[in-house]
């Protein structure tokens, strides 16, 4: 998820809590560890290990509580549900490395970047879900490989990307692929669009 501050939940009902389910507890505080970001469907199951099916109805239950909400790019945490966790600080974000920063070509916006690479998956890279504020767009990805997490941050007119520590057999060959996505919106002339890599991204799954 995007590293933010550690999100501190409001005090709800204790009743409220005790209430809570094992999967519902663990969806939400999966949610809660940044409640402005949108987690996809698949990002959730990969990032908590739970069958579709069990996390469908979790996530139902949650909807119909008021405890989530469903937006375009995926699931979000509601106040009810950071009420129904009770006073608890949120999971800590993973501890993420700079891979590298670049300042984005004046023909290029970071809207552009986000509708060409949301909800993409890329080899060895599976899409997780997207922060958006008005400070700053986030993309977020979990490695095939081991879960880990790679960010891709679009702010004043910047770009960076991030990656939690890999596997020591790994390295950062993981995130090559992106990068090569990320490098064709630089090749692209001012006057037409950015043709991705061949085979590179594909949609979310």
């Amino acid at each position: 998820m995007a590293v933010a501050p550690t999100l501190m939940l409001a005090a709800g009902s204790s009743q409220a809590s005790a209430a809570l389910r094992d999967r519902e507890r663990l969806v939400l505080s999966e949610l809660a560890r940044d409640a402005q970001a949108q987690v996809a469907f698949q990002g959730l199951r990969r990032r908590l290990g739970l069958h579709p099916q069990a996390l469908v109805r979790t996530l139902r239950s949650l909807e119909s509580l008021g405890y989530i909400r469903r937006e375009s790019d995926g699931y979000r945490l509601a106040a009810p549900g950071a009420e129904a966790l009770g006073a608890r600080p949120a999971p800590l974000p993973p501890t993420l490395r700079p891979v590298f920063a670049a300042v984005l070509p004046n023909h290029v916006t970071s809207d552009r970047i986000v509708e060409k690479l949301a909800r993409r998956w890329f080899n060895g890279l599976r899409w997780y879900g997207v922060v958006a504020t008005p400070r700053e767009q986030v993309l977020t990805w979990l490695t095939e490989a081991d879960g880990s997490v790679v960010q891709l941050r679009l702010a004043d007119g910047m770009l960076g990307l991030e990656a939690e520590k890999p596997r020591e057999d790994a390295g950062f060959g993981l995130v090559g692929p992106l990068m090569e996505a990320i490098a064709a919106f630089y090749a692209a002339p001012r006057d037409r669009p950015a043709e991705l890599p061949s085979g590179a991204p594909r949609p979310a799954g």
